[in-house]
């Protein structure tokens, strides 16, 4: 009878396990149907040209000597922020 029950028990385990494994394979493949399709939105792709618009933008304005105090080299003149955000949206215009 113990043996018996001890058997069911790793049965009853083994079926749990397995369903709950099935269970995450699921739930990961409905995750990354919703991924790709975030990632295939337009909505995305808009914000993804958008950041890079600004990563642009920003880079234009310190390959250009166009910084702030704090990152300027030594000597080199330093803008205000307001000058700064002036270039990088001169910048975004401009693209």
């Amino acid at each position: 009878m113990r043996e018996r029950l001890r058997e069911l028990e790793r049965e009853t385990r083994a079926g749990a396990r397995a369903e709950l494994v099935a269970d995450l394979r699921r739930r990961r493949d409905e995750v990354a149907a919703m991924v790709a399709q975030l990632q295939a939105a337009p909505a995305m792709a808009q914000a993804v040209e958008a950041q890079r618009a600004v990563e642009s933008a920003v880079a234009a304005a310190i390959d250009d000597g166009c910084v702030t105090v704090d990152i300027a080299p030594s000597g080199a003149r330093s803008y205000s922020t307001d000058e700064v955000g002036r270039a990088i949206a001169d910048a975004l215009s401009a693209s």
